[in-house]
């Protein structure tokens, strides 16, 4: 009778474990012949998962083999990169879940100097909508990165800066705006979520070479020669000039944005005698308001009209002498 007893709870002590190890039992010993079934990379180990495709291309759905597990923000290497974005926590026969395909590697240089590059998945959720033959004017100007949480994202901070560009000579610059590291993350697994606006390329801190925003700014905090690696820019008498302005951006029918022109001969200001020389280049000046100082110093620039959401008003400065080298900084017009 013990023996009876033995056998019979040798699979589960209930109907329903044993109903869980033969579905489980079944899938083990059938799952490579379903053409569904994929060999994948999920952290460098060889596994096989049933991949399912849905109508966008780009998202899959995927269950693992009985009694293995992946949690959200791992990445898979199968055609490419995916990263996971949901499980399921009804896992008794096997673990379900879904991935969706990485578009960008993201780089930046940590408080060590190290290049780290991370595959994420980008969206720009907020680009313009045509349907029912309207058009809805959103904010084109802001961009969404989903990225793995682990030691070095979670550094990640508001107002750290990152090129976003396939192409190697467009320097587009995107300031965070916020981190949302507790919605998909726990026990230190899952994903981040970081909202992002477009901001300015600072010539000065940006390495356009690498792409790695603060590049010289990191490196100078940290005592590095930062004049090995930035662009020769002459001896210290080099006369130039600056522009100096409270946003980056124009909000329309919002207060305007302010501008200072500064000229340096070397490290040393010398603006008294210099007579400032601006151009305000974009695709309409007309719908541009523009103010100036009575000593031309100072500049405000705004607008009143949403026609131009989303593009850019390039401001120039330069000197009526034509001493100093000129400067110029690109503006975007963006919603609130």
């Amino acid at each position: 009778m013990d023996l009876f007893r033995k056998r019979t709870k040798l699979h589960g002590s209930s109907m329903r474990e044993r109903s869980i190890y033969k579905m489980q039992d079944r899938i083990k010993r059938h799952a490579l012949e379903n053409p569904s079934c994929k060999k994948v990379m999920v952290d460098e180990e060889e596994r096989y998962l049933t991949i399912v495709s849905t109508e966008n291309k780009d998202t899959k759905h995927f269950s693992c083999m009985p009694n293995e597990h992946i949690e959200r923000g791992e990445i898979i290497k199968w055609y490419g990169t995916w990263m996971v974005t949901s499980t399921d926590s009804d896992e008794d026969v096997y673990q379900k879940g879904i991935m969706k395909k990485c578009n960008y590697e993201l780089k930046w240089m940590n408080e060590n100097k190290e290049i780290i590059t991370r595959p994420s998945i980008l969206s720009f959720p907020y680009s313009s909508l045509i349907k029912e033959n309207k058009v809805y004017t959103t904010d084109k100007t802001k961009c969404q990165i989903f990225i793995p949480f682990d030691k070095e994202t979670a550094k990640i901070r508001a107002d750290d800066r990152f090129f976003i560009s396939a192409i190697e000579d467009k320097h587009t610059v995107y300031r965070v705006d916020n981190v949302n590291d507790v919605e998909n993350t726990f026990n230190g697994e899952g994903y981040i979520v970081l909202t992002m606006s477009e901001t300015m390329l600072n010539t000065e801190t940006d390495n356009t070479e690498l792409h790695i925003c603060d590049y010289y700014k990191i490196n100078s905090s940290t005592g590095h020669d930062e004049s090995k690696d930035k662009p020769d820019e002459g001896t210290n008498e080099k006369k130039y000039s600056k522009i100096e302005s409270d946003f980056d951006y124009i909000i329309p029918e919002y207060v305007g944005t302010n501008l200072k022109a500064h000229f340096f001969n070397g490290d040393d200001e010398t603006s008294d005698n210099v007579t400032p020389l601006w151009k305000v280049e974009s695709d309409n000046n007309e719908n541009l308001s523009v103010t100036y100082s009575s000593d031309k110093k100072e500049m405000t620039i705004g607008t009143d009209n949403e026609e131009l959401l989303g593009k850019h008003v390039k401001v120039t400065l330069s000197d009526s002498e034509g001493i100093y080298e000129q400067c110029s900084l690109s503006l975007l017009v963006r919603g609130m």
